[in-house]
């Protein structure tokens, strides 16, 4: 993977945002049409930004 342009602060504050997201949808989006996708896609994001941010640690 190339350069990481993200700080450690910042991938940990985004990682927090999609957690809030994913609750929120689970909140307010259960029984739409969809949900389990958009969740799906929100945690192989998260999943992807957790890899960056152990690779920020080990550098």
């Amino acid at each position: 993977m190339g350069h990481n342009v993200f700080s450690t602060d910042e991938l940990t504050d985004l990682s927090d945002a999609i957690a809030n997201q994913i609750q929120d949808i689970w909140d307010y989006c259960r029984n739409e049409e969809g949900t389990g996708e958009r969740v799906e896609r929100l945690e192989a994001l998260s999943t992807k930004i957790n890899h960056l941010q152990i690779q920020a640690v080990n550098r």
